[in-house]
């Protein structure tokens, strides 16, 4: 097993106080550094910082506009059921 100290270094980052939208950005970000990782080893495509950066900015914009959609959805079925029940 490797000695990365991997753990240690999330340990410090990511705490029991660490904010959700903090710990989404930081956990999206680390999978698309592993996916940098992969292409390059893998399929010989290298991402330089500047693309990891942008596709975390895309993939957390694209999850924010998902989640107010659903939140406007669900708000939205519950004021009909309100509406329906009076």
């Amino acid at each position: 097993m490797e000695d990365d100290r991997v753990q240690d270094i999330l340990s410090i980052i990511i705490t029991d106080s660490t904010d959700n939208s903090l710990l989404q950005k930081i956990l999206t970000t680390l999978w698309y550094i592993w996916k940098a990782r992969n292409d390059h080893r893998f399929a010989r495509k290298t991402w330089n910082a500047w693309q990891v950066h942008h596709a975390v900015v895309a993939h957390t914009n694209t999850a924010a506009l998902a989640d107010s959609t659903w939140d406007e959805q669900i708000n939205g079925d519950r004021e009909l059921s309100g509406s329906a029940a009076s």
